[in-house]
């Protein structure tokens, strides 16, 4: 019968422990006052004190000895540990990499961070003034296709990503770049392309002569054309008259040096393009020349374009482009610039066509008479649609603009000065949607709904609705306090109620849309005058937390 002895030693190798060892180490054999007297005089100590002194010494010697083997096995088992982790981490790492949730990202969700990444969620006017020109390597989309064979198919199976070219000719070297413009261009597969140039001087122009001749040769489609820089677009290459069958906008940057001061106006080259319809141009703001468009369309072309965009210019400039724009729609105005001698306006400019106006005044260098000439040099009578945000309060003038014009506003967005615009409205009637953009003070926002639901002068008249047809009231309410909410909640319900009292036939359907701070949002749901509010008739809210 085998037999197994349990009394034997267990050792455990790795870090050179047994069983039969002592875990503890030995007992001093003396209390340390006795210890540190002997320390501290030249006293020796008894023959039972020396005997067993002797003997701790020894157990302890030989303790340590055991303590020093375990702790060199327990080091070398511990690097034997951490090379076996580290192994095996790394193994795991490599394991996980394909289990990453990004190797299964489908194409489509690839191809929006893709377009995100090259700019395509903000306007190409807006975003190609601030990116790197399109040869650049370093930078989208070129970039994506040295990540994986994956991300490279995807961006060659994404030809929209390669519709947006920018060629800034004194920010790259010469060399292979006509053979990355073809490329690039290539991988458009014929879609519509965007193309901003900035041309340098005209003795520079030689060196890019084959760029150019490159990206003419696309000229078909061409979609967007925006131009900057120093010389015309017709000393740079020769133009085909039928080379832009495509061309729907053109945006152009005129130069900020002072070259064509003494020139005068340029024309831009007479193409066909059969397609145009908007023109952009933003003013020399330059300390070294006029504030001015240098920049004009040709005649012919002038009569295709129905909207008109325009920035950083002095007034008259605006006028004299309107007046060659016959079919003009839609007339943007973004900060106008003052004149040291300004040039006396023409009798109000007669826009019988204008649909939609776009005023923004907001620079800092204007002045009041800017923006009110601006409106007491045009007539609009079928405007509907009307934002203006401006610095200068000139309701004044708006009152002249809109009994000249006589037009009845649909659509009415406004920035600041919000209430003075809104009660110098006359008619009325038509207009359908209210905006206030920007942050405005509760009381204003109360100023404003105030007027739009007036209660009669009289209690024995019947009320009556200033804007009968209003569907639509949007602005934004900034953070205030318990009481001033409160506050705001009483007096809204109370102008709902007032709209309720008028007759069944003047009230239409009222969206109201709200756009607060994300804590406010939720006091004004839970809030109780909520629900009264929206137990108004035919009356719907919406709160939106930002």
């Amino acid at each position: 019968m085998n037999t197994t002895n349990t009394t034997a030693p267990s050792a455990r190798p790795q870090c050179g422990y047994e069983s039969t060892q002592r875990d503890d180490p030995p007992v001093p054999p003396s209390d340390s006052a006795r210890i540190d007297h002997l320390l501290h005089t030249n006293d020796h100590p008894t023959q039972q004190e020396e005997t067993a002194f002797r003997s701790f010494v020894a157990d302890g010697e030989f303790f340590l000895s055991q303590l020093d083997i375990r702790i060199a096995s327990v080091r070398a088992l511990l690097l034997q540990l951490e090379a076996t982790r580290n192994s095996l981490a790394s193994t795991i790492s490599s394991y996980k990499q394909p289990l990453h949730p990004i190797r299964r990202l489908p194409s489509e969700i690839l191809g929006l961070i893709f377009s995100y990444g090259v700019g395509h969620d903000e306007p190409a006017e807006r975003n190609l003034l601030k990116s790197p020109h399109s040869l650049d390597l370093q930078y989208p989309p070129w970039v994506y296709g040295r990540i994986c064979r994956k991300w490279k198919d995807c961006l060659y199976e994404m030809p929209s990503l390669w519709t947006r070219v920018r060629l800034q000719f004194d920010k790259f070297e010469l060399g292979s770049n006509q053979a990355l413009l073809s490329v690039y261009l290539c991988r458009s597969k014929g879609l519509p392309l965007t193309v901003y140039l900035h041309i340098p001087k005209a003795s520079a122009i030689d060196s890019f002569l084959g760029l150019f001749n490159h990206i003419f040769s696309h000229s078909w489609r061409w979609k967007v054309l925006l131009l900057s820089g120093e010389s015309e677009l017709s000393e740079t290459v020769a133009i085909s008259e039928d080379s832009f069958p495509s061309l729907e906008q053109i945006h152009i940057w005129d130069p900020r040096g002072s070259r064509y001061s003494a020139k005068g106006k340029r024309v831009f080259p007479n193409i066909q393009a059969s397609k145009l319809r908007a023109w952009t141009s933003i003013g020399n703001t330059s300390s070294s020349s006029d504030p001015s468009i240098r920049m004009m369309l040709p005649t012919a072309m002038c009569t295709q374009i129905t909207e008109y965009t325009t920035s950083s210019v002095v007034i008259s400039d605006v006028i004299e482009v309107v007046q060659l724009l016959p079919h003009l729609r839609i007339l943007s105005i973004g900060n106008l610039l003052s004149r040291a001698r300004p040039k006396a306006l023409p009798k109000a400019v007669y826009l019988p066509t204008l649909q939609k106006l776009y005023i923004t005044q907001l620079n800092s260098s204007s002045s009041r008479t800017d923006i009110e000439a601006l409106f007491d040099s045009m007539s609009c009578p079928a405007l509907v649609h009307l934002s203006l945000d401006s610095n200068e309060e000139c309701s004044d003038s708006f009152k002249r603009f809109e009994e000249r014009s006589n037009f009845a506003l649909q659509q009415f967005i406004i920035g600041r000065n919000a209430a003075a615009f809104v009660q110098g409205l006359q008619n009325c009637f038509a207009l359908e949607k209210l905006g206030l953009e920007g942050s405005h003070t509760y009381e204003t926002i109360l100023d404003v709904l105030d007027f739009v639901y007036t209660l009669p002068a009289s209690p024995a008249d019947s009320p009556n609705a200033q804007f009968p047809n209003l569907r639509q009231i949007k602005f934004h309410l900034s953070a205030i306090s318990f009481a001033d909410l409160d506050a705001f909640m009483d007096k809204f319900h109370i102008l709902m109620c007032v709209r309720a009292s008028y007759a069944d036939s003047m009230i239409v359907p009222l969206e109201i849309v709200i756009t607060t701070p994300k804590e406010q949002a939720s006091k004004m749901l839970n809030h109780e005058r909520l629900k009264d509010i929206q137990q108004a008739p035919k009356v719907t809210v919406k709160i939106i937390a930002t």
